[in-house]
């Protein structure tokens, strides 16, 4: 799995300029009026992640921290997992990955799990998450 998002990020950038991919940490009323102007959902979200045009790989990250820090204590995992797991989630959103059927969220999810084991060895291997309850990207 992991080879497959390298293998993904590899041909997306094959060629071209750097990634530039901008993470932005926002606040509850922030992500509502994202997820609300772009899906039509005016409640929160845990990410929200845009693919943009360019000459390589590039993007734009909203992760709630508030709903991140909710999530963290309802799975057992530490904040800062949880929300490197959001990063990650919208990353492999840009390397075209989707969560929104069974079989490919699975395969999402475990490529999240490795990684976030490749970055937190010291950590319990991170729980599978449930599944989300409608659209949370625009990488769809």
């Amino acid at each position: 799995m992991l080879e497959t998002a390298w293998r993904r990020y590899a041909a997306a950038t094959a060629g071209r300029e750097p990634t530039a991919v901008q993470l932005n940490f926002v606040d509850t009323p922030t992500i509502c009026r994202l997820h609300a102007d772009y899906f039509g959902d005016p409640n929160p979200t845990d990410v929200v992640t845009f693919p943009l045009a360019g000459p390589g790989l590039f993007g734009e990250i909203y992760v709630c921290h508030e709903v991140a820090r909710r999530q963290s204590q309802r799975y057992g995992v530490p904040y800062e997992v949880e929300l490197a797991r959001l990063a990650l989630h919208g990353v492999l959103h840009l390397l075209g990955f989707d969560d929104l059927r069974p079989r490919p969220r699975r395969r999402m999810r475990g490529v999240e799990r490795r990684l976030l084991s490749a970055f937190f060895p010291h950590r319990q291997p991170v729980r599978a998450v449930p599944a989300p309850r409608g659209p949370r990207n625009a990488s769809r």
